[in-house]
């Protein structure tokens, strides 16, 4: 059970002033245990975001990259600035429920622990053809992940909770990633001999609205951004099980949108990933 003397710091990284930001930080506010502070890092937003939000908790600072960095460097920093060793970081365009830190929290305290995340699903009011997509390729909605927690030897940072010591203690989230930080830092995290728990239980809802080529690069940055380069043959066997999935009735029922969201992922995606995340 969560104790009191398990305090923590929460932070959000974000380049950009929106409803989701709002929300995002409502989000961490309304936690049933408080964080000690909210830190705000401004990844060179166009807005500037402290003077752009009108109601601020006390216990919030902003630190204003002057140029946008990338998230490994914002994911450091706020390791850097954290003065708590629990640190709840929080995606921008993302929402949890109230009790997710205290669960998360009960978890991290098991030896040798350093990290804590859950699962994440489109929230409920997103429910077109797209985002249907995005819940099945982006999100494994459908995937049975049983109703334990389990060690695993990669780590999502879009709500998770760490120890700030530990991840000092091996290096730090490399500045220089621009994407792919949390691939990275995971491959440290395990070869330090220290654990990282997925759980289930933990959910967190994706509220961000993007068109679906933003879904595709998204979907090639968080399976495949960490590799230099894809090899033919790879892309081949992508291409084979995206065609796959459109055409298996059972799975789209021919649903005109999904079919041709999905035949269209490998080639958009692969071009998105070779230009864009270089």
């Amino acid at each position: 059970m969560y104790h009191k003397k398990h305090k923590y710091d929460a932070c959000i990284i974000t380049n950009k002033y929106d409803i989701s930001f709002v929300k995002a930080l409502e989000s961490i506010v309304s936690q049933n245990v408080q964080p000690e502070w909210i830190y705000i890092i401004d990844d060179h937003s166009k807005e500037d975001i402290e003077k752009s939000l009108k109601l601020k908790p006390s216990n919030i600072s902003f630190v204003r990259n002057s140029s946008n960095l990338g998230r490994g460097f914002c994911r450091n920093l706020a390791h850097s600035l954290c003065t708590n060793d629990l640190v709840f970081s929080l995606d921008s365009t993302n929402v949890v429920d109230s009790s997710y830190v205290a669960d998360a929290i009960e978890l991290i305290m098991k030896p040798n622990v350093v990290a804590v995340y859950g699962r994440i699903l489109n929230h409920k009011t997103l429910d077109s053809p797209k985002y249907k997509w995005r819940n099945y390729f982006l999100f494994n909605a459908n995937h049975n992940y049983g109703n334990k927690e389990i060690e695993t030897k990669s780590l999502s940072t879009y709500a998770t909770l760490t120890k700030r010591r530990k991840i000092l203690e091996i290096g730090n989230f490399k500045k220089s990633l621009r994407h792919s930080e949390d691939h990275e830092i995971s491959r440290r995290i395990v070869l330090h001999d220290y654990k990282i728990i997925g759980t289930p239980n933990l959910i967190t809802y994706s509220i961000k609205e993007e068109s679906i080529f933003s879904m595709y690069e998204r979907y090639w940055r968080w399976n495949y951004g960490h590799q230099k380069k894809i090899k033919f043959n790879q892309l081949l066997k992508i291409i084979k099980f995206f065609l796959s999935k459109a055409f298996k009735s059972n799975h789209m029922k021919f649903k005109f949108r999904m079919g041709l969201y999905t035949i269209m992922c490998p080639l958009f995606g692969f071009f998105i990933h070779r230009y864009k995340l270089r």
